[in-house]
C-alpha cells in the first residue's frame, strides 16, 4: 500500500506544454525586473531633467538625444546644487520658511507637501551617511519568537539601561514596520550582513542562510556628550579627510539640500496637475464653449470658480435625505461592478483621510510617549490622543502606535496612566523620528509621568 508509487508519464503535448510554460516563467523573471527598472528611470528623468530638455533642444538645434539628456541632467545636478546653497544661507532658509509658510495654508495642497516633505527629510544631508548599523535578533511579537530587524541608532534614558533604536520589517515590503526601543542586552548579533538580512526578509526567508554564523555586535560608544577623546585614551582622534573627500561631501551634501528642497515641490505639483486634471479641467472647454473670446487663463479662472460652486451644490444635495438616498443607490450599483468598486472605495477612503485632516497629520495628537510594546521591557514611541474612563473610575490613556515610516496605519491601545511616559519631544521631532524608522530621532529622551486628567464624567 505505501510502496513506491509508479511515476505517471504525461503526454508529449503535456510535457512541451510544461516546458514551454517553465521558460516562458524564466523569461519573465528576467525581462520584468529590467524592464521595471528602466520603466523607473524613465520616470525619474521625466520628473527631473527631463523638464528641461525642451528648452535645450530648442536652443542648441538639432544635436542627438543622446547628448539633448546628458546635458539636460548636468544641468539638472547643477540646479540642485545651486538650491543646496541657496538653502546653506541664512537668508536662503528664510525664504524657503516663508513659501513653506505660504505652501502650509492652502487647503489639501498643504496635506501632500507636509507628507512628501516627511518622506524626504530621511534623506537630510546630516544623516546621509546614517543607515542600519547591524542586522540583529530580537524577541518579537513576544518572548522566544526571534525576528530579523536593523539597529538604526542608540538611545539613553534616566533609568540608566542602554537602549537600541531597532526597526522591524515587514515581509515582503521592507519599507514598512515598527520602530521599537530593545534594551541593549534584548538584541542579538544575527551574524548576518545588512544586505543579506533584507534579502531574507524581502524573501519571507526564502533566500536565509540555512545556519546562522555568529556575529560581533556593534560596539557601543559610552563616551558621553562633550567629552574628548583626551579623556578617552582607547578612543582614537579622527583622521583629518582629504581634500578631495572634504569637497566630495560638500558636493553630496549641496545636491542632497536641493533634492529636499525639489522633490516635495515637485510631487506636489505633479498630484495637484493630476487633481485638476480630473476635476476642473473638466469643466474648462464647457466654459470656453459659452465664452468663445475670453482668455484662456481666465476662463480657467471662471471654471474654478464654476466647479467650487458645483461642489457646494453637490454638498447641499448629498446632505438632504433625497440626495442621500440616491448616493447611496449609486455606491450600491457600483459595489456590484467587478474592479470598478475596489478603485471607488479606495479612492473614497483616500479622499476622506485627507478631507479629515483639517490641521494637517498633527491634528489630534497631544504629545509623543514612550510605552511598553509588544511586551514589558521593549518600549515604543506612540502618541497621546485623549483619556477615557471606565465604569470603575480607572483613568486610561488613548494611544496611537504607528508604523514606521507610514505614520497613517498603526494600532489604537488603552493604557493605564501610570503606564505612559512623556519623552519631551514634540509632536513634529517624534513624526520625524517615526518616518525616519529611528534615524532622525534624539540620543537622549527625559521620560515625565502623565498627569492624571480632570475628566467629566462620561467624557473623554
Amino acid at each position: 500500500m505505501f510502496g513506491k508509487s509508479k511515476s505517471v508519464k504525461l503526454p508529449l503535448g503535456a510535457r512541451i506544454a510544461a516546458s514551454a510554460r517553465k521558460q516562458m516563467v524564466r523569461g519573465l523573471i528576467v525581462v520584468v525586473p529590467l524592464g521595471v527598472t528602466i520603466y523607473a528611470l524613465q520616470f525619474c528623468y521625466d520628473l527631473t531633467a527631463g523638464f528641461l530638455a525642451p528648452f535645450i533642444r530648442e536652443i542648441t538645434g538639432t544635436l542627438p538625444d543622446a547628448v539633448i539628456i546628458a546635458v539636460s541632467i548636468a544641468l539638472f545636478l547643477g540646479l540642485l546644487f545651486i538650491l543646496g546653497m541657496i538653502a546653506a544661507l541664512t537668508a536662503g532658509r528664510r525664504i524657503i520658511a516663508l513659501f513653506e509658510f505660504i505652501i502650509r495654508r492652502i487647503p489639501l495642497v498643504k496635506s501632500i507637501y507636509g507628507a512628501s516633505k516627511q518622506m524626504v527629510d530621511v534623506l537630510s544631508p546630516k544623516d546621509a551617511e546614517s543607515n542600519y548599523e547591524a542586522a540583529v535578533l530580537v524577541d518579537f511579537p513576544y518572548p522566544g519568537v526571534k525576528s530579523l530587524a536593523f539597529i538604526t541608532g542608540r538611545l539613553t534614558l534616566q533609568d540608566g539601561i542602554e537602549y537600541y533604536r531597532v526597526f522591524v520589517l515587514t515581509t515582503p515590503n521592507p519599507t514598512s514596520g515598527y520602530l521599537e526601543i530593545f534594551p541593549k542586552d534584548f538584541v542579538e548579533a544575527s551574524g548576518l550582513s545588512v544586505e543579506d538580512a533584507l534579502k531574507a526578509s524581502m524573501s519571507a526567508g526564502i533566500l536565509m542562510p540555512e545556519v546562522m554564523k555568529d556575529g560581533p555586535m556593534p560596539k557601543w560608544e559610552g563616551r558621553e556628550p562633550g567629552i574628548g577623546a583626551a579623556e578617552h585614551p582607547e578612543i582614537k582622534a579622527p583622521v583629518k579627510p582629504s581634500y578631495w573627500s572634504r569637497n566630495k561631501a560638500i558636493i553630496r551634501n549641496r545636491l542632497l539640500s536641493g533634492l529636499l528642497l525639489l522633490v516635495p515641490l515637485a510631487s506636489t505639483v505633479v498630484v495637484v496637475r493630476f487633481i485638476f486634471g480630473l476635476t476642473v479641467a473638466r469643466v474648462t472647454p464647457v466654459t470656453q464653449v459659452f465664452l468663445a473670446d475670453m482668455p484662456h487663463a481666465l476662463a480657467m479662472v471662471l471654471s474654478v470658480v464654476i466647479f467650487i460652486v458645483g461642489l457646494w451644490l453637490i454638498g447641499a444635495v448629498a446632505t438632504a435625505v433625497v440626495g442621500q438616498r440616491i448616493i447611496a443607490l449609486g455606491e450600491y450599483l457600483i459595489e456590484r461592478i467587478p474592479m470598478v468598486s475596489a478603485i471607488y472605495g479606495a479612492s473614497k477612503q483616500i479622499v476622506g483621510t485627507l478631507a479629515m485632516q483639517k490641521d494637517g497629520p498633527t491634528a489630534g495628537l497631544e504629545a509623543p510617549v514612550l510605552v511598553e510594546f509588544p511586551y514589558p521591557g521593549v518600549r515604543a514611541l506612540g502618541f497621546l490622543v485623549g483619556r477615557v474612563r471606565r465604569a470603575d473610575g480607572t483613568e486610561l490613556c488613548k494611544i496611537f502606535l504607528p508604523t514606521a515610516p507610514n505614520i497613517s496605519v498603526g494600532l489604537f491601545l488603552l493604557y493605564k496612566t501610570e503606564d505612559v511616559r512623556l519623552c519631551g519631544m514634540s509632536v513634529d521631532e517624534a513624526i520625524r523620528a517615526v518616518v525616519s524608522v529611528g534615524i532622525l530621532c534624539p540620543d537622549r529622551l527625559t521620560l515625565t509621568a502623565v498627569a492624571t486628567a480632570d475628566m467629566v464624567e462620561g467624557g473623554a
